[in-house]
């Protein structure tokens, strides 16, 4: 655990983003959690706010509990890899748009 005091005009998101928690409500309880005189930090903090916030082995647990719990504020592919090839997408490409006649269905009951 460290002490960090707040910026002006810094908000959780952004602080999350210095740290790289995966969601700042988590930031939120872990301040709560070790702060003798409860701060209930908003959306924006105060300058000079003194917050408690994890090291870097807490923040992995933290992420780790974020991940399990699906509350992730960023989107992680499955297994570790996207679905597709990004290098298929590199190159010229050329589209185009036509009208083809609509065809009528018709439902048999």
């Amino acid at each position: 655990m460290m002490i960090y005091y707040t910026k002006e005009e810094q908000s959780l998101i952004d602080l999350c983003d210095e740290l790289q928690i995966e969601n700042p409500e988590y930031l939120r309880k872990y301040h709560q959690k070790n702060d003798f005189l409860p701060e209930q930090p908003d959306s924006i903090l105060v300058s000079g706010m003194k917050l408690y916030i994890p090291s870097s082995p807490e923040i992995r647990k933290i992420n780790g509990e974020i991940r399990y719990e699906n509350k992730s504020l960023y989107d992680f592919p499955v297994n570790g890899k996207y679905p597709f090839d990004f290098r298929l997408c590199k190159g010229s490409y050329h589209m185009s748009q036509c009208n083809l006649p609509q065809k009528q269905y018709h439902l048999k009951i």
